[in-house]
């Protein structure tokens, strides 16, 4: 695609309109004049250029393409295509852009055809080139007619701004803007509807949470159902068990083994608690132990600190050393180079005071030239006002470029301070967010140490409440057991008051019972003793459980409160992070901004230097011949005069800066000496630091050793009770075994019962079996009291209550089960849908980014264009109507607001009328000010061309006058084309291209020659005169 400045140079149309035979026009100038009458086909000529440019037939004054072709005067059509051909050449290259068009297309073939060079492309490689020409989509651009005047001056403010970006070829960004910003509404929009069906569903999600907590408590009254019916199979078995036991013959020998077998229990239990305090015991000490390691590993952690530190100071006095050295390096060259200045001065002074000498001579030698030096002035007056008419326009360009400089100075000043203001806010923001951060930390923190302690209290209040249960049992045995002891030591002393007489036979059996009575009553006491023990057991266990309770109540609110202060903090976390990036991005903002303001000042200080150059060149050029003529200049004796005081200024002048030179050298030897000092007290401080820290090293050593001691001693003591804990454990085995022995023998007992059971099938041996079952049973009675089948009868019943109960609150979740797993999967959508709320924000977040630099960059464009074309106006207007007799100004009034380009309003002012917009003028006034307007839009953003189909017709003869300007102006840029009436702007074109009309064959045709004015110096003359006698 071209990268060169275009120019249009040739156009070839065949059987287009009214030109039937092939037609070339061109080669085009600079300034082409199009002549012709009415109707003879002069706005054909910009017809098929907008029909090679793609332009849509309403444009071209047809409702369709095939409304285009070359017709006889009946209607009929003289063929079935046509095509238009532009030529575009530039420096070196050249490039040829063809259409054509067939009414009578074949299947296969499309009824438009685009060329390039020759070569056929589609329409959209057709289109990119004619974009990268510099042609606007609608050639708002590159040509000018009547009635697109009149629409300008009817546009409103609003339509003005579009209608001047269009202009100035900035349409790829207008679209890339637009389309960035529809990108954003569209996410905003699923994202806020995102947010509405997250808000809705906020019950529905709560309702899910509740039925699986629901769920899982229905799972744990389940399991805990199973266990009870497992617990109630058992103590049936039990039961059936107990059953056998009463079939054994030799219950004496078991009651003994069962006695001992209690004894062991309760010395078993004994040890247990026992072995319980040593391990708990044995826990402190081990914490003792961890905290004594803890604080060892602190004290190498502080060495370690110590010695790092050490390091980095030693590292920090090396590279300070290095600094100091490599400073007293720099200084001593500094010093060596001001001393080679001050020689290269005392050489200026004595070539000064030589000069002086030779001035001194010529003052002596002077002659009296009064006349050369008149002649000598006249030419100098010649060369300055040669220079002064040549330099205007660089003058006022230098004079533009420095009050941008000042402008863009001015402006990065002030961004400047809104960045070092939104600095400071930035780091207060961040600061408050790090504090918050820190307050969350800790409440996260606090509330896995209330979770850990609500589980724990949770985990143990259930084993409390079962060995409360288990309390409440023995209670109830030895209640039982009392009263039964009781009443027989009741019967017991009834028997002793009947025995009256001591010399009674039953003597014997008297003291036999009172011996029994002294057991009973012994063994009366020690139940009471056990009763009241476990009484106050009971009590500290119910103590505990409501400790428990409470303490699980209090956690639950404390949670509570903290889960409500964490959602607080993370709510203004969020808001402080949405303030730290809106200020980022503010910051950033403001960064680009100042970016844009220094290329601004680069661009400015480039043109200066530049017009500067132009200037002094100018300079050069026009006092090159007054310079040659004076290379022996005439000088008068007040000139030696002021000569030699210039030089003895001179010389005065060296002879300061030699001064100064001096005054230098004593500074930098004053701060060579000063950081020689430097160097010796870094090596001061070097050897007594590592003195210090030696010293603490030995400290610390000593602390560690005394520590490493205290270590020892509790390892040891700690070996200790772990020794003695493993005999205490393999007591408690041993223990253990010989119970399981016991029961393995009580087991193979009943089972011996049962299999004699079986092999006896007799009515005999079912009759002893049931006298036996009855004596053992009554014999239990007398010897234990009904306590087994109390207590086993009482824990069924239990069981088969909690049984009953867990199967009603079981029956309420029949529902439940079947709805899991679709409130499951709802739970999952839910989730889904927050991920895809999150990522949407986060493609929003990117979309504004991109709409919010893109907004920037479009309002600092129109700002450049906007101030481009006021000073296009204002040479415009100055060249037209003088420095001070006009002005037009284009004033946009939303630059100190958000948006870019909401109005833009055009003023223009003529000498001796008011300042007013452009709606409130006349029509011819609103016509001329809208030509105005398009040709800075023109001169700043140059197309290929520029055709101007009778622009002038609606002006009045002075306006049409004024046209030869504004014509002159534009050339050079760009390849003129203008059709006109007018002989003043017919006078001014390098080429004139006649348009006449000619009948043949039965139709009405075009036809065209030129003429190259261009080496006919006398025709612009010529058209002035005859003008002027127009006009008389």
């Amino acid at each position: 695609m071209p990268q060169e400045k275009y120019k249009l140079r040739e156009i070839r149309l065949r059987h287009f309109k009214s030109f039937v035979d092939e037609t070339t026009i061109g080669p085009l100038e600079d300034v082409n004049v199009i002549l012709g009458g009415n109707g003879a086909g002069k706005s054909n000529i910009l017809d098929g250029i907008q029909f090679a440019l793609l332009q849509k037939p309403a444009a071209l004054r047809v409702k369709s393409e095939g409304q285009l072709i070359s017709k006889l005067d009946n209607g009929s059509p003289m063929s079935t295509s046509f095509f238009v051909e532009l030529t575009f050449a530039a420096r070196d290259a050249s490039i040829k852009l063809r259409r054509d068009f067939c009414t009578h297309p074949s299947k296969s073939k499309d009824a438009n055809g685009y060329s390039i060079d020759g070569v056929t492309v589609k329409v959209g490689t057709y289109r990119e080139a004619i974009s990268s020409l510099g042609v606007v989509g609608n050639l708002e651009n590159v040509a000018i007619s009547q009635g697109l005047t009149k629409t300008v001056a009817r546009k409103k403010p609003v339509e003005l701004s579009s209608f001047i970006e269009q202009l100035c070829c900035v349409e790829a960004e207008i679209k890339e803007h637009e389309r960035a910003e529809s990108l954003l509404y569209e996410v905003e929009g699923d994202l806020a509807q995102m947010r509405a069906v997250v808000k809705s569903n906020a019950n529905e999600k709560w309702e899910i949470r509740k039925y699986l907590l629901d769920l899982k408590r229905h799972q744990v009254i389940q399991a805990e159902h199973q266990k009870e019916c497992v617990k109630i199979k058992h103590l049936t078995l039990f039961q059936n068990v107990q059953a056998l036991h009463g079939k054994r013959h030799q219950l004496t020998t078991q009651q003994s083994k069962s006695e001992e077998a209690k004894r062991k229990i309760m010395l078993s239990d004994d040890n247990i608690l026992e072995n319980n305090r040593q391990i708990v015991d044995l826990k402190i000490e081990e914490a003792e132990e961890a905290i004594a390691i803890k604080e060892i590993q602190k004290m190498v952690n502080q060495k370690q600190a110590i010695q790092k530190k050490n390091e980095m100071e030693k590292k920090a006095l090396a590279t300070r050393r290095e600094g100091l050295e490599n400073a007293i390096v720099q200084l001593t060259k500094e010093e060596d180079s001001l001393i080679d200045k001050k020689a290269v001065l005392e050489n200026q002074i004595q070539q000064a005071k030589e000069n002086c000498d030779g001035v001194d001579v010529q003052i002596d030698q002077f002659e009296d030239l009064d006349s050369q030096e008149i002649l000598k002035k006249a030419a100098f007056d010649k060369c300055q006002n040669q220079y002064d008419d040549e330099s205007f326009f660089h003058q006022l360009k230098l004079e533009n470029a420095r009050e941008d400089l000042k402008r863009a100075n001015g402006g990065i000043a002030r961004l400047k301070t809104s960045s070092g203001k939104f600095n400071n806010e930035l780091i207060k923001n961040e600061t408050e967010v790090t504090a918050m951060t820190g307050k969350r930390n800790a409440i996260v923190s606090d509330l896995s140490t209330m979770t850990q302690q609500r589980d724990y209290c949770e985990n143990e209040l259930p084993r409390k409440v079962q060995e409360l249960e288990t309390f409440q049992l023995l209670l109830g045995e030895l209640n039982g057991d009392l009263t039964k002891k009781t009443s027989e030591v009741k019967s017991l002393i009834e028997s002793l008051a009947n025995s009256r007489e001591p010399q009674d036979p039953n003597v014997s059996s008297i003291s036999d019972s009172g011996k029994d009575l002294d057991w009973y009553l012994k063994n009366m006491k020690l139940t009471t003793s056990r009763i009241k023990s476990s009484t106050e057991s009971m009590n500290v266990l119910e103590d505990e459980i409501k400790q428990l309770e409470k303490t699980i109540q209090s956690v639950e609110s404390k949670e509570a409160r903290h889960e409500n202060v964490l959602i607080y903090i993370n709510e203004k976390l969020d808001l402080l992070n949405e303030i730290s990036t809106s200020l980022r991005e503010s910051l950033s903002e403001v960064d680009l901004k100042l970016e844009k303001a220094k290329a601004t000042v680069i661009e400015s200080e480039r043109i200066i230097e530049v017009e500067e150059n132009e200037l002094e060149q100018i300079r050069i050029r026009c006092f090159s011949e007054l310079e040659e003529e004076n290379k022996n200049p005439i000088q008068t004796r007040e000139d030696l005069f002021v000569a030699k005081t210039k030089i003895l200024g001179h010389i005065d002048g060296l002879t300061k800066q030699i001064e100064t030179i001096e005054e230098a050298l004593d500074i930098k030897r004053a701060m060579k000496v000063g950081k020689t000092e430097d160097m010796e007290k870094l090596t001061s401080a070097e050897n007594c630091g590592e003195t210090v820290d030696d010293d603490s090293f030995g400290e610390l050593l000593e602390t560690l050793s005394e520590k490493e001691e205290d270590l020892k001693a509790i390892k040891k003591q700690i070996k200790l009770l772990k020794e003695n804990s493993s005999v205490l454990m393999e007591a408690r085995i041993l223990l253990t075994s010989q119970i399981q022995e016991c029961d393995l023998a009580l087991v193979k007992e009943v089972k011996l019962c049962e299999k004699v059971v079986l092999q006896s099938m007799n009515e005999s041996f079912f009759k002893e079996a049931d006298d036996v079952l009855d004596f053992n049973k009554s014999f239990l009675i007398q010897t234990f009291g009904n306590r087994f089948e109390y207590k086993v009868s009482k824990l069924l019943e239990d069981s088969e209550k909690k049984c009953d109960e867990f199967q009603s609150e079981m029956d309420g979740f029949v529902f439940i089960e079947s709805q899991e797993e679709e409130m499951l999967k709802k739970q999952e959508e839910l989730n889904l849908l927050e991920e895809r709320v999150k990522q949407a924000s986060l493609i929003r977040k990117e979309r504004k980014l991109t709409f919010e630099n893109l907004e920037s960059k479009r309002t600092a464009n129109f700002k450049a264009i906007m101030e481009n074309l006021n000073k296009a106006l204002k040479v415009l207007t100055n060249l037209i109507f003088g420095s001070n007799n006009s002005q037009a100004l284009l004033v946009n009034s939303s630059f100190q607001g958000s948006n870019y380009n909401s109005s833009t309003i055009f003023n223009f002012w003529i000498y001796g009328k008011q300042l007013q917009q452009i709606e409130d003028m006349s029509g011819g006034e609103q016509n001329f000010a809208s030509l105005i307007l398009l040709v800075a839009c023109c001169l700043n953003f140059p197309g290929p061309f520029l055709f101007l189909d009778e622009v002038d017709a609606c002006l009045d003869g002075e306006r049409r006058a004024l046209m030869t300007k504004i014509i002159e102006q534009l050339s050079g840029g760009t390849t003129i084309m203008v059709i006109t009436h007018n002989r003043d702007i017919a006078g001014c074109g390098d080429k004139v291209i006649a348009v006449m009309d000619e009948i043949k064959d039965g139709s009405h045709r075009s036809k065209t020659f030129g003429m190259n004015l261009s080496n006919i110096p006398s025709v612009r003359e010529m058209a002035e005169n005859d003008s002027d006698e127009m006009e008389e």
